[in-house]
């Protein structure tokens, strides 16, 4: 009902059809995302049918809109939203491909428990997707914890505010990374009783991936053509 009263100015119930249709109300229920989503299909009078693009325009919002803390200080941090996106990129790639699905902000003598991303291996040098360089400290690493593709889980746990997004996002970076066929085939397949299959928590990501590498989906559909009947974004 939020979402017809916010899209009220056009052909709301088309839109929440739309919006139903292609899996996007965990997004249409947060006021930004559904910002976003508006704005697109004001444009239109209906959404993009890339999804793609949908998911594209979802993360840069959310990687702009700041916490209410920071936004309440007036602070508006050091990174720009591109350098938060890459570093949510980042992110999304460490958790999605190591399994992991909590960040952990502080630096345990001895680790990270299970299950959590440690920030030593986070830290270092990135690169826009324009080749430009970014340096990834704690200040950068925090203004990116701080928007709205994160959730804080207590002082020192983060978790995404959506799977989604990792999934998306992991996708993204390893293609501006210029991943290599043989480099992805090896980070995505893993042999199980002599067949070469996606493992089952990585499908949403792969299925992103074949948007990126149209390649792969024909590997897909000789290895595993299960992931493609599966997958949600490919259904879209």
């Amino acid at each position: 009902r939020d979402v017809e009263l916010a899209a009220s100015e056009f052909d709301s119930a088309n839109f929440v059809e739309e919006i139903i249709k292609r899996g996007l109300v965990p997004f249409a229920i947060k006021p930004f995302t559904l910002r976003a989503l508006i704005s697109a299909y004001r444009e239109t009078n209906t959404l993009p049918a890339d999804q793609l693009e949908i998911y594209r325009r979802l993360c840069r919002v959310a990687a702009t809109e700041m916490s209410p803390s920071r936004l309440e200080r007036g602070t508006t941090g050091l990174f720009t939203a591109e350098e938060r996106l890459q570093v949510s990129r980042r992110l999304g790639a460490f958790s999605v491909f190591s399994n992991k699905t909590l960040i952990r902000t502080d630096l345990p003598l001895d680790g990270a428990p299970a299950g959590e991303i440690d920030l030593d291996a986070v830290y270092g040098t990135d690169f826009l997707p324009s080749g430009q360089p970014v340096q990834i400290g704690t200040i950068g690493l925090r203004e990116t914890l701080d928007t709205s593709l994160f959730n804080w889980q207590s002082p020192h746990q983060v978790s995404w505010d959506h799977r989604s997004y990792a999934e998306f996002l992991a996708a993204e970076y390893l293609y501006f990374r210029g991943v290599s066929r043989k480099n992805l085939k090896r980070l995505v397949l893993t042999e199980q009783e002599g067949h070469l299959r996606v493992p089952p928590q990585l499908y949403e990501t792969v299925a992103w991936l074949c948007t990126f590498f149209p390649w792969l989906t024909k590997v897909l559909l000789k290895d595993d053509p299960v992931v493609l009947l599966l997958s949600d974004v490919l259904r879209t």
